[in-house]
């Protein structure tokens, strides 16, 4: 593999506890390059300042590791939001 995306989202608080066991098997395997996809975008959008907050989570969660400059790119699947910059 070349690349492993990490999938937030966007509605509840980064990191969740699954989200840092992912980040373990990455170290693991050497995965060097990480895209983060903050998916539900829609419903953080609906809480006041929610996707900020959020995105600010995450950069402080990746801040220490290797991946700390990955793209976070801002998606919502179900109003195809954000999936052709992902493709």
């Amino acid at each position: 593999m070349d690349v492993a995306i990490l999938m937030v989202a966007a509605d509840i608080e980064c990191p969740q506890p699954s989200t840092r066991s992912h980040l373990v098997a990455m170290r693991l395997k050497g995965l060097q390059k990480l895209l983060v996809v903050q998916n539900k975008i829609d419903i953080a959008l609906k809480l006041k300042g929610q996707v900020e907050e959020n995105y600010n989570q995450i950069t402080e969660f990746l801040k220490e590791t290797p991946w700390s400059n990955s793209p976070i790119l801002p998606v919502c699947a179900i109003q195809k939001l954000g999936l052709d910059a992902l493709l």
